[in-house]
């Protein structure tokens, strides 16, 4: 199934899924980081994109943590579209980082991983997700 597909016609503006709860301790670590590669990425290659995905059970929370990231979001009222993606990439504890191609194809289900890895390195991490 195309990426466009699974998450639908919109998102909200603000080809890797990071699945979170604002209420993790890990968010104030990783998420930051993260913003900061994604930042330096979308500058090399604009073709890049991340999309947020919460596990926020509340309106106010998603607000205040989407608030903090420069990447497109899942709305939070697209509750189905979001079970649906947790579902097919077997997210099972948050945060979740996958990164997927425009295809819905898995890159890796390890994405956290493989952004820590690129120690910030752009171009590295760019070759490690086109492998």
């Amino acid at each position: 199934m195309k990426w466009s597909e699974q998450l639908g016609a919109k998102l909200q503006t603000k080809d890797g899924l990071q699945d979170t709860d604002n209420k993790l301790a890990g968010k104030k670590v990783f998420t930051p980081f993260l913003s900061a590669v994604y930042d330096d990425m979308i500058e090399q290659h604009p073709e890049f994109e991340l999309i947020f995905i919460s596990s926020d059970r509340d309106p106010s929370q998603y607000a205040e943590y989407y608030n903090e990231m420069p990447f497109l979001a899942l709305p939070f009222d697209e509750r189905a579209a979001n079970q649906a993606i947790s579902t097919k990439y077997g997210v099972t504890g948050i945060p979740m980082l996958v990164f997927v191609n425009a295809e819905g194809e898995t890159i890796s289900l390890d994405g956290r991983t493989v952004v820590a890895n690129s120690r910030g390195d752009v171009e590295k991490l760019w070759e490690e997700l086109n492998k």
